[in-house]
């Protein structure tokens, strides 16, 4: 049986903790919101890695690249938006 691989439970986990942070009514300065979307890209960087290493499950690092690119997702489409 294969079980889940340190690269899965470690992108969980960046992915959860920047999804609470993203999602909790916090006063967003500029600095905390620079540190959100590398702490995000680092998620997403880290499922990707996952997605293609043959040896992890699927499950886990596809749900922490859906919770790590929440964050930068939503920048893009507001940047979009304000900007056209």
């Amino acid at each position: 049986m294969m079980k889940y691989g340190v690269v899965s439970y470690l992108s969980i986990a960046i992915g959860l903790v920047s999804l609470l942070l993203f999602v909790l009514p916090l006063a967003l300065s500029h600095n905390f919101a620079i540190a959100l979307l590398w702490f995000s890209g680092i998620g997403v960087l880290l499922s990707l890695i996952g997605l293609f290493k043959k040896t992890e499950k699927k499950l886990i690092v596809s749900l922490a690249l859906v919770s790590s690119a929440c964050y930068p997702v939503t920048m893009a489409i507001i940047i979009l938006a304000l900007a056209g």
